[in-house]
């Protein structure tokens, strides 16, 4: 599981993004070796980290892309998919109820027993919802 928090503390304690980062062949005396070294910056131009000899390209291109402000809006997008989905079960669930109430009214429309009075005397969607679940209870 990902410890949400503490990714979020460390991205406010980080050097703000957006990050870049570059990429510089080193040598000495005009003299070039086989060494790639990376340099990734904050926003500001200060160095945020430094890397000799990177193992490959894309590890400097993916912790310039992983900055705090892109990982804290991952953050919230994924907060924010929760609330939906909380809000998607509940509709559901309501919808679960809606299809037990209706298989009810189906059955008992259908044969010749006589609705009851409180389903009968029903004035409004709310009435009608509460009627039905009080006689689905009493119906084995």
């Amino acid at each position: 599981m990902i410890d949400e928090q503490n990714l979020r503390e460390l991205c406010s304690s980080a050097t703000p993004g957006p990050w870049s980062f570059s990429r510089h062949t080193c040598g000495l005396n005009g003299e070039h070796d086989a060494r790639d070294d990376w340099t990734v910056y904050g926003e500001d131009g200060d160095s945020v980290c430094t890397e000799g000899s990177a193992p490959a390209l894309a590890d400097p291109e993916f912790i310039a892309s992983a900055n705090p402000a892109t990982i804290t809006a991952l953050l919230d997008e994924l907060a924010t998919l929760r609330q939906e989905r909380t809000a998607w079960r509940v509709t559901a669930e309501n919808a679960e109820k809606d299809a037990a109430r209706y298989r009810w009214l189906q059955e008992t429309f259908t044969s010749d027993d006589a609705w009851p009075d409180d389903v009968a005397d029903a004035k409004t969607a709310t009435q009608l919802d509460a009627a039905i679940d009080h006689a689905t209870k009493e119906t084995p």
